[in-house]
């Protein structure tokens, strides 16, 4: 077990410097990152410029729904990029044959190989955002909670994922169902009360209320349900690993 944890560990640190090697498309990330990031500031505060509320959230509140939200998308991209290959890369290609010889999980080791050092910037930005929003909101009391209700959405997102690249274990997919998630996630940005009650709950059962509205919602005392929201992400968790592994127990090799 040492020793397979000491290979996941070499193969993270090699990816997590990989970007280091073309250091001109490093900085063009953290640059790109920190546009995108602005240019969506830019749209909040113009927004705010002409209504003093959005459904009875500040611009400060909203501010910090919507960097929570970027902050778990970046941290998807910076250690999920895995998922977003899986169907393409691993299942239609035939590289699990390959994952499958190597010891330790193969989602683990799929998950290890694709990380993404270059979305670390992102991910380090909108922490920034988030840290801001919560400073001029002034929940230094909350801190604590952040870290966890962060890792929280996080595992909820991987779960989401996770089902969705492992449909391609029965239904033979490029990945683009991935792309779904992240168009619909897109609608956890901003408070549901803007919403109607219909869209609503659609969102509550993709789950996606878990994502951001529900834990910021909660240290904003908006909600008094936010303690559902670890033991939520740590079942989900567990149902898309176990449905996961039901998939490949069934994978047959493509030959390739």
């Amino acid at each position: 077990m040492g020793s397979v944890s000491g290979a996941l560990l070499k193969r993270a640190w090699v990816q997590l410097r990989a970007p280091l090697r073309y250091r001109m498309d490093f900085y063009t990330s953290v640059f790109g990152n920190i546009i995108v990031m602005a240019v969506g500031a830019t749209l909040l505060g113009t927004m705010f410029e002409h209504i003093p509320t959005l459904a009875g959230w500040t611009v400060w509140e909203v501010v910090f729904l919507w960097a929570w939200l970027e902050t778990v998308v970046s941290l998807a991209h910076f250690l999920l990029g895995g998922l977003f290959v899986f169907n393409r890369r691993y299942l239609v290609n035939g590289e699990m044959d390959r994952m499958l010889v190597r010891p330790g999980d193969p989602l683990l080791g799929i998950l290890v190989d694709n990380i993404d050092g270059e979305e670390l910037p992102g991910t380090l930005v909108a922490l920034s955002v988030l840290s801001f929003a919560a400073w001029k909101l002034q929940l230094a009391w909350a801190t604590l909670a952040i870290l966890p209700g962060l890792l929280g959405s996080l595992a909820v997102f991987a779960s989401i994922l996770i089902v969705f690249a492992s449909l391609g274990f029965h239904v033979r997919h490029t990945g683009t169902a991935v792309g779904v998630v992240f168009q619909a996630a897109s609608y956890a940005r901003y408070p549901f009360d803007l919403y109607p009650a219909g869209v609503r709950a659609l969102l509550y059962v993709g789950m996606l209320g878990f994502l951001g509205y529900i834990p910021v919602a909660s240290i904003l005392g908006r909600l008094t349900t936010g303690w559902t929201h670890l033991p939520v992400a740590a079942l989900c968790l567990a149902a898309a690993y176990g449905f996961y592994r039901q998939g490949l127990n069934k994978y047959s090799s493509s030959g390739s």
